[in-house]
């Protein structure tokens, strides 16, 4: 897991590890990923609907997971700016997960305040690499979002 969160690793997997991960997802109907088996942390597949396009998009994050909801961290490895994903949940907030061939709905809110500090070190106390990212990201605070259950499963893949 360090490997990952240095700066060439971090160029690299940000642009390889997507759909490295979108390819081992569907050959495993959404079962696993290759940043699981890399780095032994879990992923999920999250479809937003595009802030500008309107369009649906699958994106394999990271994820950790608080009874019922799920935190995403948007460090988009380091890099100056914020990933799409994270502009497309602040303009539509309701989207799809899918984790283990199971999708469900989510409601998606930016973390802030004092929420923001703790939902922080739970997340570096999972994976140190993020303070890594945090350095690197210079003139922006890396986001946090909360994922909370909107109803039950949408959708599920037959066995």
């Amino acid at each position: 897991m360090t490997l990952a969160a240095t700066r060439p690793a971090s160029w690299i997997l940000a642009r390889v590890l997507p759909y490295i991960d979108r390819v081992v997802l569907n050959l495993t109907r959404s079962r696993q990923t290759a940043t699981e088996v890399l780095t032994g942390l879990p992923v999920l597949m999250l479809t937003t609907e595009g802030a500008i396009t309107g369009r649906r998009y699958r994106t394999p994050l990271v994820y950790f997971r608080e009874d019922q909801k799920y935190l995403l961290v948007a460090t988009k490895f380091g890099q100056r700016e914020n990933p799409g994903w994270y502009y497309n949940i602040l303009a539509n907030p309701e989207v799809e997960v899918t984790i283990d061939g199971m999708t469900s709905r989510y409601l998606g809110n930016e973390v802030i305040g004092s929420d923001r500090s703790n939902y922080w070190e739970m997340a570096v106390a999972h994976y140190p690499g993020y303070l890594n990212f945090q350095r690197r990201a210079v003139n922006r605070t890396i986001p946090l979002l909360l994922l909370s259950p909107l109803e039950k499963t949408v959708d599920e893949e037959p066995e």
